[in-house]
C-alpha cells in the first residue's frame, strides 16, 4: 500500500498511542509497522518492524549518545520520518536500516552527530510529500522556516543507494564522513529539487542558501548546489568519481580553502577561487615539456568579453597540461566563471575560448 501525503508538523497523538516508547513517534500508516523498545547498557534500542513503506510523525526526536533506532523492512522499502516542533531535532545515537530512511525537519534544525547506515539516506531541513519521497522519483524540498538547518558531525552512510541533506544552511563538521555507493547530494538553499534521473540530478531555485564542507564525502557522483556560496575545507570524492559544484546567484562564490582537496574530475558553475588542490586530473593528454620552461598564459576571454581566468606565469619541470595547473599554480587563485571539462588539454579544447577551429573529444559533463 501507498500512504497518503502527511501535512508537515500534523501529529495524530490518539493513534497506536498503546504501542508508543517514550516521546516515541504516531504511525500515520496503520498496519505498516510495530516496535518495542529496550533497555541497553548505553540507552535505549527501538526496533521497528517494517511490512510497507511507513510514515512516522515525531513531536521531537532527540536520540541521546549510545540509544538506537533500528528499522527492520520485512517488507516495502521507505520509512519516513517527520520531525515536528520548534525545538533542535538531535540524532546523537544509531540509526541502521536495511531499507531507505529519511528525517525532515522542517521547523527547527537537525542536527547528527551519531551514526546513520541504511540503503538510501535523507537528511533535511526543507519539507517534502510523503509519496514523491517513497516512489524515489522526483523530489521537491521547500523551506518553512528561514533558519532550519542541517548540521552533521556524525558519520552517514548509504549502502546501496543516495544519501540526500538539504537544508537552508548545511554543516558538515571536520572528521565528519558522508559515503554512499551510489550519489552523495547536498543542497543548500530555500527550495531544492531532486530529478529522478538524469545526469545531474540536484537544483537549488533562488539566491539564498550556503554550504559548508569540513568533512569527507565520497561517492561515485557528488552534487553539492547552493543558491549563494559553498566553501570546501575537507575532502571530495575518491577513486574515478565526478564532483559538481553549483552556485545560483550572479555573485555566488564556490571556494576551495588552502585545506580543501577534490579528488578527480570536478565541473564549477559560478565564480570559482582555489586555494587549495584538484587532485588525480588526466595527465595523458597534453606535450611533455622537454626542460624547464616558463609559460605565460595570457587572460582569456570569452566572443561576449566575460572573462575566463586571469594571466598568470606558470613555472613547470615536468609533463603539464592545462588542467593539471590549479595543483600547481596555486600561490595566486583564479577566480574562473567556467564548466571545467578535464578529458582534454586547453589546445584541443581552443574553441571554449571562442577561438575559430579545434574540436572537443572529451565527455560530457
Amino acid at each position: 500500500m501507498k500512504p497518503a501525503a502527511v501535512p508537515l508538523g500534523v501529529v495524530s497523538f490518539g493513534l497506536c498511542a498503546a504501542w508508543l516508547p517514550a516521546q516515541g513517534p504516531v504511525l500515520s500508516t496503520p498496519g505498516t509497522a510495530t516496535w518495542e523498545t529496550f533497555d541497553t547498557p548505553t540507552g535505549t534500542k527501538t526496533v521497528f518492524t517494517i511490512s510497507d513503506d511507513t510514515v512516522f510523525n515525531w513531536d521531537t526526536l532527540n536520540l541521546d549518545t549510545g540509544s538506537e533506532l533500528v528499522f527492520d523492512f520485512v517488507g516495502g522499502e521507505s520509512v519516513t520520518n517527520y520531525l515536528g516542533g520548534s525545538s533542535t531535532n538531535f540524532i546523537n545515537g544509531d540509526v541502521t536500516s536495511n531499507g531507505i530512511v529519511g528525517f525532515f525537519s522542517p521547523h527547527s534544525d537537525l542536527i547528527v552527530n551519531g551514526n546513520i547506515t541504511a540503503k538510501g539516506v535523507t537528511l533535511s531541513s526543507l519539507g517534502a510529500d510523503a509519496i514523491d519521497f517513497i516512489d524515489g522519483g522526483s523530489l521537491s524540498l521547500l523551506a518553512a522556516s528561514a533558519t532550519a538547518d542541517v548540521r552533521i558531525g556524525g558519520n552517514i552512510r548509504a549502502t546501496d543507494g543516495d544519501v540526500l541533506i538539504a537544508g537552508n544552511l548545511v554543516s558538515v563538521k571536520s572528521g565528519a564522513t558522508i559515503e554512499a555507493t551510489n550519489r552523495v547530494m547536498v543542497a543548500g538553499g530555500q527550495e531544492a529539487v531532486v530529478a529522478g534521473s538524469g545526469d545531474r540530478r540536484l537544483s537549488v531555485i533562488g539566491d539564498s542558501g550556503f554550504v559548508l564542507l569540513l568533512g569527507e564525502t565520497r561517492a561515485s557522483r557528488i552534487e553539492v548546489s547552493a543558491g549563494s556560496e559553498i566553501i570546501n575545507r575537507g575532502v571530495l570524492g575518491e577513486g574515478n568519481n565526478r564532483v559538481f559544484l553549483e552556485v545560483n546567484s550572479d555573485t555566488g562564490t564556490i571556494t576551495n580553502e588552502s585545506s580543501g582537496l577534490i579528488v578527480n574530475d570536478a565541473v564549477f558553475d559560478g565564480l570559482f577561487e582555489n586555494g587549495g588542490i584538484l587532485f588525480g586530473l588526466h595527465t595523458d593528454n597534453a606535450p611533455s615539456a622537454v626542460s624547464d620552461a616558463t609559460l605565460k598564459i595570457p587572460t582569456l576571454k570569452r566572443p561576449d568579453g566575460s572573462r575566463v581566468s586571469d594571466s598568470r606565469t606558470v613555472s613547470y619541470s615536468a609533463p603539464m597540461n592545462a588542467t593539471g595547473d590549479a595543483a600547481r599554480d596555486r600561490k595566486k587563485p583564479a577566480k574562473t566563471v567556467a564548466r571545467r571539462d578535464t578529458s582534454n588539454s586547453i589546445l584541443s579544447r581552443a574553441s571554449f575560448f571562442g577561438f575559430r577551429g579545434g574540436s572537443a573529444k572529451g565527455k560530457k559533463d
